[in-house]
């Protein structure tokens, strides 16, 4: 026990590093998504729109595997440590997420190297609903960052 109080503070920084580095993968989704929109609103499908697609879905599967398979892990493991009764609502906000990584898998599964450029006249309203689907994932994110992380801040670090 002695010993994971004294790993405490190095673990903290680690869990503070990841969530920052999650946090500007997330930046990077959200300037990609406008510059698609914006692009998909005013022009014709083309190969450049294609490219650019593909990046963003590359960026959008990238920024869902990292919060699965390290974010969420981590903040989890802070809801263990810390307070047990954290689990049964890292548990159900986690099921809420799961919900919109199956939107975003199958947004990427659509159109990502599409197979013809025609698939991209349904991209403004694809994107339109995959905004509303990650603006919601956002929220619940951000809640699980507050609750599990944002709270314990001073216990880890005292």
């Amino acid at each position: 026990m002695l010993q994971n109080i004294q790993s405490m503070p190095e673990r903290w920084g680690g869990i503070n590093s990841l969530i920052g580095n999650w946090l500007a993968e997330r930046q990077e989704l959200i300037a990609r998504y406008v510059g698609l929109t914006e692009l998909a609103s005013q022009s014709a499908p083309s190969p450049a729109m294609q490219e650019q697609l593909d990046t963003f879905c590359e960026v959008l599967v990238d920024y869902v595997s990292a919060g699965h398979f390290e974010v969420y892990e981590q903040l989890a493991w802070e809801a263990e440590l810390l307070d047990e009764e954290k689990r049964k609502l890292t548990t159900a906000t986690m099921a809420r997420i799961a919900a919109t990584t199956s939107v975003a898998l199958d947004f990427n599964d659509n159109f990502q190297q599409a197979p013809c450029l025609s698939l991209l006249d349904e991209l403004p309203r694809a994107l339109s609903s995959l905004g509303q689907t990650l603006e919601s994932r956002f929220e619940l994110e951000d809640f699980l960052i507050q609750t599990l992380h944002e709270v314990h801040r001073p216990t880890l670090t005292a």
